[in-house]
């Protein structure tokens, strides 16, 4: 298990990824785009179906009467959606190819007929592989040893599986194509920065931004990594400066839709929903049986403890993660809705296992060859894709226990 190549991990996975969403989708089982995700989805039909970008039609008219997501501005009385638009521009090629296919099908293009939910679920798909290979690369950076397991394990073992096949429409298989992506750029930048670097680098944060602003945290790992590697970023202050100039023309898309909708250039879009940074529950995060990381995905629990690993191969890395993974739960635990509502585990850490893959990867270099490693990362995916079966089967409640 431990010989397993990168190319053949990435080649089964991607095969059982075709196959569950297949198997999913043909039974019946729910549709793709549905609930928040639905919500990241919709300016895509707002703009080309409906014509309207402030949604004053609302969404299809068989969907959903008033979702959650849709928001009115109070001062301009415009309705607008509360969720950034960066997850809908990924996802736009396939739309477009799917709003074609209907309309030469002769089928209804109404943005959610079958062609655009099989569009979709291909996109996450599409996505969460391209992820997937980034993260090879970032370990192939790194490691020698164990590469193809850690891969297969980070799929399985945490619900990435889940959120770029089940609930392929939400944002997080995306964000973790960029934070993956990311993490490779900024490497490659530190060890031979330039314009080219820079350039890519300053477009994938800007990304990460568009997808989720929150995730703004995890641009920490850039300073950081570089201050860690002796390689502080000062001397390379013009393609800095480059990146930071890409990323916020990048960004600015978002606040031009903010603009268009609302009348005001920066919105907070969630109302009532706020943060109590008074009482944060750090504690049911990590291991509550609710939506618990630890409790739903107990690989990270081996990944986290690979961290002591990855000092002693690559303390560059250690700090940074370290650093963004800690401020993240933070917010996380200051969240009101800590446990973020329906999902298989805490999806508000599933781009974030970037990181922990970097301790599994570490742990994997020391103890490949040690057959307790092999027990206990295939106990840890075990358990993870039982609990997944059993809340794809409906028997694990959408919004937990």
């Amino acid at each position: 298990m431990s010989r397993l190549s990168p190319g053949s991990a990435l080649r089964f996975i991607f095969v059982i990824a075709i196959i569950a969403s297949a198997t999913m989708y043909a039974a019946g089982l729910r549709h793709v785009i549905r609930s928040d995700g639905a919500g990241y989805y919709a300016y895509l039909p707002a703009v080309f179906i409906q014509g309207n970008l402030s949604m004053q039609r609302g969404v299809a008219p068989d969907y959903e009467i008033a979702p959650e997501w849709l928001r009115v501005d109070p001062a301009s009385r415009q309705i607008f959606d509360k969720f950034p638009v960066g997850t809908a521009l990924f996802m736009l090629p396939f739309f477009l190819v799917a709003h074609a296919s209907a309309h030469v099908l002769s089928l209804q293009a109404d943005g959610f007929s079958a062609p655009y939910q099989i569009a979709i679920a291909i996109a996450g798909i599409v996505f969460g592989m391209l992820g997937l290979y980034m993260l090879r690369r970032v370990l192939e950076q790194r490691f020698t040893h164990g590469v193809g397991l850690v891969l297969l394990a980070m799929a399985f073992g945490t619900n990435l599986f889940h959120y770029f096949t089940f609930d392929a429409v939400f944002s997080h298989v995306y964000s973790f194509f960029l934070f993956a992506s990311f993490v490779w750029l900024v490497t490659r930048f530190f060890e031979s920065a330039s314009v080219r670097v820079a350039m890519f680098l300053g477009l994938v944060m800007g990304a990460i931004m568009l997808v989720r602003p929150t995730n703004a945290i995890v641009l920490l790992y850039l300073p950081l990594h570089g201050l860690c590697a002796n390689t502080p970023g000062l001397r390379h202050w013009k393609l800095l400066l480059l990146s930071a100039f890409l990323a916020a023309g990048l960004f600015s898309i978002q606040i031009l839709c903010w603009k268009i909708t609302t009348g005001h250039y920066v919105v907070y879009a969630y109302g009532h929903e706020h943060f109590d940074l008074t009482s944060p529950k750090p504690l049911q995060v990590l291991f509550s049986l609710k939506k618990g990381l630890f409790f739903w995905s107990p690989l990270l629990l081996l990944a986290t403890w690979g961290f002591r690993a990855l000092k002693r191969q690559q303390s560059r890395d250690l700090t940074p993660s370290l650093a963004v993974l800690s401020l993240q739960l933070a917010l996380v635990a200051s969240w009101w809705n800590w446990w973020y509502g329906g999902s298989f585990g805490h999806r508000a850490f599933t781009e974030y296992s970037v990181f922990f893959a970097l301790g599994l990867g570490a742990l994997a270099e020391e103890s490949h060859d040690k057959q307790w490693f092999k027990i206990a990362t295939a106990l840890g995916v075990a358990l993870s894709v039982v609990a997944m079966a059993l809340y794809w089967a409906h028997v694990i409640p959408y919004e937990g226990f």
